[in-house]
């Protein structure tokens, strides 16, 4: 090939490879659409509060076990919210009643400062009558023990105040079924019971004491004649108890005998209440010696 030849051929090459590196317009990056925007999204909104509703009144809450109110009155108080007529047993508010009196063993003195009521008023006025005190004397119709130690018992009295559906605790001494008896008790509502050939029959549901003389000083404030009640009840305790606390109460049996033998003024039981107490080394006093 001629030179002319070669140099014509590398002029056309050089007019044609510019034009096959050249962008098609709209091909250029920068050129693009851009992206849409992301729309704008509400913030959540919280509803409204609701308004505040009128406080409801809040019934008293029970002790925890073992902390039973210390008086009666304070005891009434806080059970007489569950106070309610039954068909089946005792109301909620007897049994809670009953739970506290065998922790605290309260005095027969504080049951004659709460405010009486007659049979006929709560029969015909309950829901008023609810926690007040209504003693009444009969015949025992039925009489069962629930528990020793503590002392229990369930029985029925006809009495001229009605007839009563009665939770004992403390001494029973002398009550029997179809003998006479007299009770002093907390009214918590009516008790429907089965009476004589299968009738209904409306019974007022009490809590407390059978006027005996041991209950009578029973609780704080009883004397001397009371403590020597205790030493028996301790010494009744040791012969039935397991071991070790038939010993415990053996110790303590001895320590109460001594102490009644020495003192002679009623102020010193506490103090010797207090010894009882570290002699049975955590074992339950009887219901008496409280």
């Amino acid at each position: 090939m001629s030179l002319a030849a070669s140099v014509a051929r590398f002029a056309v090459l050089v007019t044609v490879l510019p034009a096959a590196f050249v962008v098609t317009p709209g091909c250029s990056k920068k050129d693009e659409a851009p992206p849409p925007m992301p729309s704008a999204t509400a913030e959540p909104v919280a509803p409204p509060a609701p308004a505040p509703s009128a406080a409801l009144p809040i019934a008293p809450m029970p002790p925890a076990p073992g902390q039973a109110p210390n008086t009666l009155a304070e005891a009434i108080t806080v059970t007489k919210p569950q106070m309610k007529d039954s068909t089946s047993g005792p109301d909620e508010g007897a049994t809670s009643l009953l739970n506290y009196w065998l922790q605290k063993n309260y005095a027969w003195s504080q049951l004659e400062a709460i405010p009486a009521s007659a049979g006929a008023a709560f029969l015909s006025s309950t829901d008023a009558e609810r926690g007040k005190r209504i003693c009444g004397a009969g015949v025992i119709q039925t009489f069962s023990k629930v528990s020793d130690n503590p002392k229990q018992h369930e029985a029925t009295i006809a009495t001229p105040e009605g007839v009563l559906a009665v939770g004992a605790v403390g001494d029973v001494t002398g009550m029997k079924q179809g003998g006479q008896g007299r009770f002093c008790g907390i009214a918590s509502g009516v008790q429907t019971i089965a009476g004589a050939g299968g009738a209904q029959v409306r019974a007022i549901r009490t809590t407390g004491y059978f006027d005996t003389p041991a209950n009578r000083g029973g609780g704080a404030g009883g004397g001397i004649g009371n403590l020597r009640a205790c030493c028996q009840a301790l010494q009744q305790n040791s012969v039935s108890m397991p071991p070790p606390n038939n010993m415990y109460a053996a110790a303590a049996a001895s320590y109460c005998n001594a102490s009644v033998a020495s003192i002679s003024n009623p102020a010193q039981k506490d103090a010797v209440l207090a010894g009882i107490r570290g002699a049975l080394r955590g074992v339950p006093m009887p219901a008496v010696c409280r």
